[in-house]
């Protein structure tokens, strides 16, 4: 493994593990504050880092363009919460984008295990929408309860 492979590794893990965290802590405090700046500073050097790594060929693939996908993502969640804006609604887009960053991570992640693994293409694909389809069914049922449980949400 390549010292940006590694690194890549290594801020994924990181920042699967304060998505856990992120999930299950009060929202709207110092701690969750602090714990979505490292979870966001970890999703940032993964997927820059992510845009350096070509093992497989010398041109840009699926994952490159997956990280692009989850910059954005990260920015409009970013966004939301230093401008607040919408004033109605910068909550909300907060919380769904980044539901939605930690679905792109967990479905990227297991995608690149099966591509590791040297399994077929429509494999990765199969898993990664499955996994993007799970999650999209969980972020519609579970979190518009969360955000209406947050005493601040307006």
């Amino acid at each position: 493994m390549t010292w940006l492979g590694f690194i890549h590794l290594a801020f994924a893990t990181v920042a699967l593990v304060l998505g856990v965290m992120l999930f299950r802590q009060a929202k709207g405090g110092k701690v969750h504050r602090s714990t979505g700046y490292l979870y966001s500073l970890a999703l940032l050097i993964l997927n820059v880092s992510a845009l350096g790594i070509y093992s497989d060929s010398q041109t840009a693939g699926p994952f490159h363009v997956l990280a692009f996908v989850s910059l954005a993502t990260l920015f409009c969640a970013l966004t939301t919460v230093f401008v607040r804006r919408p004033r109605s609604s910068w909550l909300r887009l907060h919380a769904y984008f980044m539901c939605w960053s930690y679905v792109g991570l967990v479905s990227a992640g297991c995608g690149q295990i099966i591509a590791m693994l040297q399994m077929e293409p429509m494999t990765i694909g199969l898993v990664s929408a499955s996994i993007v389809a799970l999650g999209g069914v969980i972020i519609h049922f579970q979190l518009p309860n969360a955000l209406n449980a947050i005493s601040f949400a307006k």
